[in-house]
């Protein structure tokens, strides 16, 4: 595995905990507010560690991934349903 891969790998499972603690705060019920929260100070870290054309870069990317791992998911539970 590649060390990019094996990066990126640890801070997928580093926010997956952090999904499982916002459900256990929040009784399952996060809200706007509570995302708006985590994406400040998620972009705050962004900010202070990256210059600013590599935030960009990184956010985009992040963007495609996610897009595509919730359109994939979303194909799947349509399977399951059919």
């Amino acid at each position: 595995m590649s060390n990019t891969q094996k990066n990126y790998d640890e801070g997928y499972d580093l926010c997956l905990d952090l999904i499982e603690e916002l459900g256990f705060k929040t009784k399952d019920n996060p809200t706007p507010q509570h995302f708006t929260g985590i994406l400040s100070c998620l972009f705050n870290l962004l900010y202070v560690h990256q210059p600013k054309d590599e935030v960009n870069r990184v956010v985009s990317m992040a963007q495609e991934f996610a897009i595509e791992d919730a359109e994939k998911e979303l194909n799947d539970r349509a399977k399951d349903t059919k």
